[in-house]
């Protein structure tokens, strides 16, 4: 189907329940990066149309936010994205054009399957009988355009197990790290269950340029009974250690905030960062996948992360 696509000088039209990110086996590219580059060439922006029923939101979560920023960014360059309901439909399709009206390929898979890296199903015309074959399909669904907010600085990386990363690299954190910081709120719920954990904490918390009067709040989970072997054993083990981490960052005015009933819901962990830009604040988000103990050698599972600039209600209501 890339093949097919790479070829394509005429009209491109996608329908889909959504589009994930994520490298497509074999390629060292996603479908994102291969509709940017057709938007470039050799079809151009204003031949193609993708329709999706699912639209990605900023914020919730990393695979989400990558995808709400790569679909930003294919409108910026002029594709056309649009949004259907599409109820009752049965398949997706691809159908390639070259110029003119011939048709030079038509693709189509099961509803169910999103185009992301791992789509399975899909059948694809055979040659000299494409006309048939788009005779065969579901009617296009009634479309509207994709109204996104204005796309504000954005960094999307991924983090290879059992190696130790920089996090000064600009292809991770460097951009943010180089700047004072005024505040910043860590959330993951697992970064004080053992001493290896607080160990990651701590060095992160090191790097950080911090301003005078800055602050640094770190909400975390409690242990649990089925926690695993060289974890805390009890609340006031992890309580002693905590204490001991506030010790050794005086300097940084660490506060630790455990839920009272000990209950945290497991979700991507998040950091928020007030930054000092040109004497002034910003704010940014980030999301790790496997919190910053990804960055760490130790860690065996692969790790996706995004961040981007928020404005300055989100970064206030996570000091509530």
């Amino acid at each position: 189907m890339v093949d097919s696509l790479m070829s394509a000088t005429g009209p491109i039209s996608l329908v889909t329940n959504e589009i994930l990110p994520g490298t497509i086996r074999g390629l060292n590219r996603d479908w994102f990066d291969i509709f940017k580059q057709l938007a470039a060439r050799p079809c151009g922006a204003d031949k193609l149309k993708l329709v999706v029923v699912r639209v990605p939101t900023a914020g919730s979560e990393a695979t989400n936010t990558l995808a709400y920023h790569r679909i930003a960014e294919l409108k910026s360059l002029g594709v056309a994205v649009e949004s259907c309901d599409a109820k009752g439909r049965q398949t997706c399709a691809l159908t390639i054009q070259q110029s003119g009206d011939d048709v030079h390929a038509v693709w189509k898979w099961p509803w169910a399957e999103s185009l992301g890296p791992d789509v399975d199903g899909v059948c694809r015309s055979r040659l000299g009988r494409e006309q048939e074959a788009i005779s065969t399909l579901e009617p296009a669904p009634a479309s509207r355009p994709i109204a996104l907010p204005k796309l504000r600085e954005f960094n999307e990386f991924t983090l290879e197990p059992g190696k130790r990363h920089n996090l000064f690299s600009p292809k991770l954190l460097g951009n943010l790290l180089k700047h004072f910081v005024a505040g910043a709120v860590v959330v993951d719920p697992h970064i004080l269950h053992s001493n290896q954990q607080i160990g990651v904490l701590e060095d992160f918390l090191q790097l950080l340029k911090v301003t005078d009067g800055a602050r640094v709040k770190v909400n975390a989970g409690r242990v649990r009974g089925d926690e695993r072997r060289g974890n805390f054993t009890s609340w006031s083990e992890q309580n002693s250690a905590a204490n001991e981490l506030k010790e050794r960052l005086q300097s940084h005015n660490v506060e630790i905030v455990f839920p009272d009933d000990g209950y945290f819901v497991d979700h991507d962990r998040v950091i928020y960062l007030q930054l000092r830009i040109q004497d002034e604040s910003r704010y940014y988000k980030v999301i790790l996948g496997q919190g910053l103990f990804g960055f760490h050698s130790a860690c065996r599972r692969r790790s996706h992360g995004v961040w981007f600039e928020i404005d300055d209600s989100e970064w206030n209501s996570v000091w509530t």
